[in-house]
């Protein structure tokens, strides 16, 4: 059985962060991340692990770019935005 724990519990550090960017249904999400892990079976370690991970993103620890993309491919990368409505998903 595989159990993807990153994708569905979110710290409250991270919380925090949608909601100063505008989210308004984090309420419920609050104070689960933890207990939701140890639920699901994980141990102390790998619990804590995961909720510390969700804090140093929270806090931007991932928030950088380097230009392997452009090194690699040859060309700057697109935004998400230019990504989007190329595809069709934009307004």
């Amino acid at each position: 059985m595989r159990i993807d724990v990153h994708a569905h519990l979110r710290t409250d550090d991270y919380l925090d962060l949608l909601d100063s960017y505008g989210r308004t249904d984090t309420a419920t999400q609050r104070g689960t991340a933890r207990g939701a892990t140890e639920r699901y079976g994980l141990s102390d370690w790998v619990s804590a692990v995961i909720v510390e991970y969700g804090r140093a993103y929270a806090s931007g620890w991932g928030d950088y770019t380097t230009p392997d993309f452009a090194q690699v491919v040859g060309r700057p990368a697109r935004s998400f935005a230019d990504f989007a409505r190329d595809h069709g998903l934009g307004s």
